[in-house]
């Protein structure tokens, strides 16, 4: 039914490779042909800004993403309004219109796991922080993921009060659909595996395990994305802002962590 709806097919494929290509983009910067990790060279920093430019680009692509929901297209789906219906209502009976047990439960246990990643490095920081007996001396990329994960916690208190978008189905039993913009489970795997993926680059030496974690870390990205939007509990728009405001964060951290001078990185 779904490859036979070209459009649909054609989002479904869209938002996989948006998701894939920010993955291939940060691993291509992030590491030269030497395994050098280029956020520490000033000069390219200085020069290229390339990840500032990619988080403004994807935070303003979020923004335009949220003018359109409030303003475009806006039809009504079980009693509330929802922005692009046109598209999201394509998309959500393309994938069968109803709520997928396997990819809803496969990747509510990914957000656990990217919780559990989280907790990891904030203890890493507290690590650190006792080894070397100060909270100055713990390395500067550490407070920066720290930044990170509390911009993420105060987005998604922030748009479960400033709801843009609704559900399409109807959870546990509620009586009413619950906000859902932007996808909290796909910004929260996509922005911690993201920026798991700047730390392994940025601390591993050994050359295979570095690739490995990192490919196994882009994968966790990708199947917690695309598998929200297979739950179909989520509109297609949902997972699409999950995306972009995650992908924003991730490139302002690489930015920021390497903006100073290289320090001594423990493997």
């Amino acid at each position: 039914m779904l490859f036979s709806n070209f459009p649909i097919f054609f989002c479904i494929c869209g938002n996989y490779l948006f998701t894939l290509a920010f993955l291939c983009i940060k691993c291509y910067y992030l590491e030269n042909r030497n395994g050098i990790c280029l956020p520490h060279d000033e000069d390219f920093m200085k020069k290229n800004g390339i990840y500032a430019i990619l988080s403004a680009i994807c935070l303003t692509a979020f923004a335009a993403l949220i003018v359109m929901l409030k303003t475009a297209d806006v039809g009504v789906w079980l009693g509330e309004k929802i922005g692009l219906f046109t598209l999201n209502k394509a998309v959500f009976d393309g994938l069968g219109g109803k709520l997928d047990e396997f990819w809803y439960n496969l990747t509510k246990y990914l957000g656990y796991v990217a919780i559990a990643v989280a907790a990891f490095f904030v203890g890493f920081g507290i690590y650190l922080a006792i080894k070397r007996k100060s909270l100055k001396s713990v390395d500067k990329d550490i407070y920066f993921l720290g930044a990170c994960y509390i911009v993420l916690a105060v987005a998604y208190v922030v748009f479960e009060k400033a709801i843009v978008n609704y559900r399409p189905v109807l959870l546990d039993g509620s009586s009413t659909p619950e906000a859902s913009f932007p996808s909290s489970h796909t910004m929260l795997s996509v922005a911690v595996f993201g920026t798991a993926i700047v730390e392994i680059l940025f601390r591993i030496k050994n050359r295979a395990l570095k690739i490995s974690l990192a490919n196994v870390s882009g994968a966790l990205c990708v199947v917690a994305a695309v598998g929200r939007l297979l739950s179909c509990a989520h509109w297609f728009t949902d997972v699409l802002g999950g995306i972009l405001l995650a992908m924003s964060i991730v490139f302002a951290f690489a930015y920021f962590a390497g903006g100073g001078k290289k320090e001594e990185r423990p493997e």
